[in-house]
């Protein structure tokens, strides 16, 4: 009987990994799998060492639970249990990185798969237009999208390994923390469509300086063979990565120069209406979002739609069922009155800067109040880029700025640099601030809540949303 088209066969993981073959069991697989505690009988578990957990610490537990083969690193083959893989009839691999044979897998699987790849990469909005391209593309195409944030050097790969044979184009996020990251993954994905959604101060502390984050960026495109650069017209640092791409660029924005733009926004009560104009045929379309800023994300997916060859009036029908990723400035109106902007997914100087500007266009007069943690991996620009988002709140004349986090002070200190009154800022720890809010807001009032990840700020979300 012929093994259905997802499993994989020992004679593939060898050419796709090049691993030598330390004990043959299993000639086939019916999955890859990362998961010790989960592993499914027959499926072969790639063991990565990560920073808290090494998946070599139990493959003898998943070889004993089943595990069709392992595949582990040169330099660990002495912690093997050489007479338990023999009775389980286990097949051991060994490979120089198994981060590395993992990513080859993926690639393997997208090239049996024959799916096409529409990478995302940009400091900001790269989830928002993950789901609008998914959206779009899912009215023409069988598509895929990668997972929550698995945008990363184990989350493309699980991705790619996740395809089937029916999905036309998969989409997915390209981060990093570093430089090569993501020309490393486009490696992996050989991507015919390629958008930058925008780039600004973030991740500096992998990559020194704005100008490394634009360098990184550009490792999309610069990775591309052929296909669509998707790129935004607004910002020279993004169009110039298209100048020397042998590729077709298609712009995005709302310069009149851009390809897709958007024009005459106009917020509604559960999101903007705007004029979308594909290559100067207009339409009408609405997504279920607010803020220039999203606008603009939904103009890159757009582009990126017609590069794919959906349709306008397609295009269109894929933005209005466009469903707002939680946490990511997300309108939540209350029972009382008051009105909670949750975007408490991430924070970097450019998103911060992008919800204090919708905070104010919702908010038209109403008091608002703003209440933020720290932003992460900026590295020894930290402390200049708080005082910095300091200012920026003083400049959005907000009712109470409210700050947690090891940089409130250097927020506090823009912020009063700025003529910001002493007594409308105020500092605390994350609980502290939650409960004050709480306090002092009213009916009507407009609140942000927005922060880095690991900063929590989800449960000040929590505390104002629960009766």
């Amino acid at each position: 009987m012929n093994e259905p088209m997802h499993a994989w066969n020992l004679g593939d993981v060898l050419s796709a990994t090049g691993g030598e073959l330390l004990h043959q069991g299993a000639e086939s697989f019916s999955a890859v799998a990362l998961d010790s505690r989960n592993i499914g009988k027959a499926e072969l578990f790639v063991a990565i060492a990560g920073e808290i957990h090494d998946g070599h610490r139990f493959v003898s537990e998943v070889v004993a639970r089943g595990a069709g083969g392992v595949v582990i690193r040169s330099d660990r083959r002495q912690d093997l249990d050489m007479e338990l893989v023999r009775r389980a009839k286990a097949t051991v691999i060994a490979v120089g990185d198994t981060v590395a044979a993992l990513g080859a897998l993926g690639s393997f699987r997208l090239r049996r798969c024959g799916s096409r790849v529409c990478a995302i990469t940009g400091t900001n909005g790269k989830t928002t237009t993950k789901e609008m391209c998914a959206a779009i593309f899912g009215r023409k195409f069988a598509t895929a999208k990668n997972a929550g944030n698995f945008n990363n050097h184990i989350g493309v790969p699980l991705t790619l390994l996740a395809l089937t044979p029916e999905i036309e184009w998969v989409i997915t996020e390209m981060g990093m923390n570093h430089p090569g990251e993501i020309a490393y993954l486009a490696s992996l994905a050989r991507p015919d469509i390629g958008i930058v959604t925008n780039v600004g101060p973030g991740h500096l502390e992998g990559v020194g300086s704005l100008a490394g984050v634009i360098a990184a960026k550009r490792e999309l495109i610069e990775g591309m063979e052929g296909g669509t650069a998707v790129l935004l017209a607004d910002d020279e640092n993004v169009i110039s990565m298209g100048r020397a791409f042998s590729g077709r660029v298609l712009t995005f924005g709302f310069s009149e120069e851009a390809d897709v733009r958007a024009e005459d926004l106009r917020q509604e009560d559960t999101g903007t209406a705007f004029t979308l104009s594909l290559s100067g045929c207009r339409h009408q379309a609405r997504i279920a979002a607010f803020g220039r800023h999203m606008v603009q994300n939904a103009c890159a997916a757009a582009a990126a739609g017609m590069a794919a060859g959906v349709p306008g009036h397609r295009i269109v029908e894929g933005l209005a069922g466009f469903a707002p990723v939680a946490g990511r400035l997300t309108v939540r109106r209350l029972a009382d009155g008051i009105t909670v902007l949750d975007d408490t997914y991430n924070a970097n100087p450019s998103s911060m800067a992008a919800s204090l500007d919708t905070l104010s266009a919702l908010a038209s007069g109403n008091r608002t109040v703003a209440a933020l943690g720290e932003m992460r991996e900026l590295g020894a620009h930290a402390a200049s880029e708080h005082f910095k988002l300091g200012k920026t709140a003083a400049g959005h004349g907000l009712f109470r700025l409210f700050v947690a986090g090891p940089y409130a002070g250097q927020v506090e200190e823009g912020a009063l640099s700025a003529g910001m009154a002493p007594e409308a800022v105020v500092t605390g720890d994350r609980d502290e601030i939650a409960e004050q809010v709480k306090a002092l807001a009213r009916p009507g009032d407009f609140i942000l809540v927005k922060g880095s990840r690991l900063s929590a700020m989800e449960n000040v979300v929590k505390r104002l949303t629960n009766p």
